[in-house]
């Protein structure tokens, strides 16, 4: 059976109107360094920065997907990305710390969703991988959770990663610093549930094009 691959190209929306390039380039520098820290075991192919503001990496298994991409919209917020994630197959040789040399059907996806956001204009995720009907459910569920996403707030972010990295309201507090119920309340006013539901919903869809351990 081919092994397929899950790319994540990345590029920052609206990048010409900001003013602080050199700024915002070392930020991502930063948060590609923790992200690649805390989703170690969920990457073949570790994050950088491709060229000027563009990301991009590659996840062991398609299931991965939704956490690995809330984590890299949460260390770079308040910069917004558009995030194409190209699903098939590596036709180079593997490389775990850059994908600037790797190239395949997967890149070309991931590449592709980008251009087609840019014509979009509303999207700030898709998925293209080889089967097109499920595409077209995937894309819809990332579609609505950008629309809750994009209304968290820096301190909404910060409870719900710590939270969800910890597993429990009162870790995660300890970690912040503050009050058990106040981070009780952010994650509900992020409707927090109701956005992990879809990122498990997400997980098992994409599971088919997860290789099997073993």
């Amino acid at each position: 059976m081919t092994r397929l691959f899950t790319v994540l190209t990345a590029d920052v929306v609206a990048s010409r109107r900001i003013w602080d390039r050199k700024m915002v380039q070392a930020d991502l520098k930063e948060a590609m360094e923790r992200l690649n820290l805390e989703a170690g075991n969920a990457l073949i192919t570790r994050f950088s920065i491709m060229s000027g503001d563009q990301i991009q990496g590659v996840l062991r298994n398609a299931s991965g997907l939704p956490k690995v991409l809330r984590r890299l919209r949460g260390l770079v917020y308040p910069v917004r990305l558009r995030v194409g994630a190209g699903i098939g197959e590596v036709v180079t040789e593997i490389r775990p710390d850059y994908s600037g040399e790797m190239d395949g059907p997967a890149f070309h996806n991931a590449r592709w969703c980008l251009e087609a956001m840019k014509r979009e204009k509303f999207r700030l995720t898709m998925c293209k991988s080889p089967e097109q009907d499920l595409d077209q459910t995937v894309n819809a569920v990332l579609a609505l959770m950008d629309a809750v996403q994009g209304r968290w707030t820096r301190e909404q972010w910060a409870a719900i990663q710590s939270y969800d990295r910890l597993g429990t309201y009162r870790a995660a507090a300890e970690e912040l610093g503050i009050a058990l119920q106040n981070v009780e309340k952010r994650c509900s006013a992020a409707d927090w549930l109701a956005f992990h539901e879809a990122e498990e919903y997400l997980e098992k869809l994409l599971q088919r094009f997860s290789p099997m351990e073993g």
